[in-house]
């Protein structure tokens, strides 16, 4: 009995880091690049894949998946907000150190649960994956979306 309990922890274990190797392949953000911190989309500093997913985000954010996208990472990070619409986006802050890079995202807010105006919405992507699924479904979306 504690033979099968050991193997299915293991195949469990196995399925996650596969899926997670899958999403890491989907995204498919370059980490060569040396340790940065900037405010703006240049691909010679972020990484050409990553500066294409922004831009695109940034061009096409009000629309209706991609406000719905934002909207849903945001309330996943505040407990309190349970609705909102999307105003405004811009990228506010995009910094790597070693393998993790966070982008820092500020929304101006309409109509929302909790009367927030603004806010900022950090991401992180460690290894190229998030510990949210709702960040690494946004990630995989825009890398499906981008022209290589």
């Amino acid at each position: 009995m504690l033979f099968t309990i050991s193997i299915s922890a293991q195949t469990t274990q196995q399925s996650e880091d596969a899926r997670t190797a899958e999403i890491r392949q989907k995204i498919g953000i370059d980490y060569s690049m040396p340790d940065f911190s900037t405010s703006k989309i240049d691909g010679n500093v972020i990484g050409v894949r990553l500066a294409k997913m922004l831009r695109l985000l940034k061009e096409h954010v009000l629309d209706y998946n991609w406000s719905n996208k934002i909207i849903a990472i945001c309330c996943e990070q505040h407990d309190n907000l349970r609705y909102a619409t999307l105003e405004r986006f811009s990228i506010k802050k995009i910094s790597k150190s070693g393998d993790v890079i966070t982008i820092v995202m500020n929304l101006k807010l309409g109509e929302n649960s909790s009367g927030i105006k603004t806010i900022d919405v950090p991401v992180v992507l460690d290894k190229g994956v998030s510990e949210s699924l709702k960040v690494n479904d946004l990630f995989s979306d825009l890398s499906r979306y981008i022209k290589e």
